[in-house]
């Protein structure tokens, strides 16, 4: 299987992280397979909103730029992304791409380079937009504690990879007071660790091809690895 598809990437509105009046969270999520950083999540979470940058450096450094707008429940509504350089600048071809969520569909219009691209896909409502199969942590975040409002040691758990012909649709499996495993795309499992303050500390696809795993930092604290 071809690198580009292990990894789950689609080509990416542009922006800069939000700031909001309200309330916000904020961190990164730092993945590791091994002793080597591979991928950065950096977030801020707002009560109708989640903007980052997903930095993913094999083979080379490439930065997605994201903006997902949140429905009064919590539903994804609408996603907005753009792939740069290392540097920040756009990538060229220019790739960027708007993601609309519908009662059971979703629109897509992505563009790269002078070319756009509208399709059509069927996905449940709900399903949460991820960035990279395996690296887009503050989005699987986001899906989880969605999932975990509902009572239940076993919860419907929805993905939509965009560009993908439907929603991904699984379960979210309770393990202990601390812990969630997910059946998740390619045969992998994800797994993560809550802490009592209902933090998503670690997740991570160590029963997998892609052995990652990720710790959550403080924002400030990646700012070197960002740049890197």
């Amino acid at each position: 299987m071809r690198a580009a598809h292990i990894l789950g990437l689609v080509a990416l509105g542009s922006g800069v992280v939000g700031s909001n009046a309200a309330a916000q969270e904020r961190g990164s999520y730092v993945a590791r397979i091994g002793t080597d950083t591979v991928a950065v999540d950096r977030f801020v979470r707002s009560r109708d909103r989640l903007d980052g940058q997903l930095i993913l450096r094999p083979p080379r450094t490439t930065i997605i730029d994201y903006h997902l707008a949140l429905s009064a429940d919590g539903a994804p509504a609408k996603l907005e992304y753009t792939v740069l350089n290392a540097d920040g600048t756009p990538a060229s071809p220019a790739r960027k791409g708007v993601v609309t969520f519908g009662a059971d569909s979703v629109t897509m219009v992505a563009t790269r380079g002078d070319s756009t691209r509208t399709s059509v896909a069927a996905v449940r409502r709900g399903a949460m937009p991820i960035l990279s199969a395996f690296f887009s942590y503050a989005l699987l975040a986001e899906e989880i504690h969605s999932a975990l409002r509902s009572r239940g040691d076993s919860l419907p758990f929805h993905v939509y990879l965009p560009g993908s012909k439907s929603s991904f649709d699984t379960w979210l499996h309770r393990e202990g007071a601390d812990t969630v495993r997910v059946p998740y795309l390619f045969d992998a499992v994800l797994r993560a660790r809550i802490a009592s303050d209902g933090t998503i500390r670690e997740l991570n696809t160590l029963e997998s091809t892609v052995r990652a795993e990720a710790m959550l930092a403080p924002y400030e604290a990646t700012d070197r690895l960002a740049a890197a």
